[in-house]
């Protein structure tokens, strides 16, 4: 089911985009203790595909814990808020009692007769791709409550300078 994010940026100006730093995580926090309640959730467990977004950017599971600037290009370039919106997507696999993980994190299709996972290939052959790409898992529960926990960093506009607005292109 769908979850709202804090949007962590001013909402009153625009700002300039720093650092992040984001990883999944389980359990229930408790309120005022600096993240105590909750772990981090192996990559062998759940398996980050990619995000989407500009509340918190990231390439997918190897960009997990990393602490980067999102883009690092020198001045007076940087990408700034207040025209992505706050939307996210997350695209995460389920790994918990998969067997064959490679397969199924490069979104290989299964046989339908026996089960197999076929070659790589693109999404118009029947082989692989977004249409292949869902849990590998068959485990029926416990149902696990994922939450992303992330920090970024940011800094206003100087006022004597200007700063050119980079665009993602995905």
């Amino acid at each position: 089911s769908a979850r709202f994010m804090h949007y962590p940026y001013p909402t009153d100006r625009r700002v300039v985009v720093g650092t992040n730093t984001w990883e999944f995580v389980q359990g229930d926090p408790i309120p005022n203790s600096n993240g105590q309640g909750v772990t981090p959730v192996p990559v062998n467990q759940l398996y980050v595909h990619h995000l989407s977004g500009r509340v918190v950017l990231g390439q997918g599971s190897e960009g997990i814990r990393r602490s980067d600037v999102q883009f690092p290009f020198p001045e007076p370039y940087g990408t700034l808020t207040g025209e992505e919106g706050d939307a996210m997507v997350f695209h995460i696999i389920d790994l918990r009692e998969v067997d064959e993980w490679l397969a199924c994190v490069e979104c290989r299709c299964r046989d339908p007769e026996d089960g197999t996972y076929l070659t790589i290939g693109g999404s118009g052959d029947g082989t692989g791709g977004v249409p292949c790409c869902a849990n590998c898992t068959d485990l029926a529960g416990p149902t696990i409550d994922y939450r992303m926990r992330y920090n970024v960093s940011y800094w206003d506009i100087p006022e004597e300078g200007s700063v050119t607005d980079l665009q993602m292109i995905t």
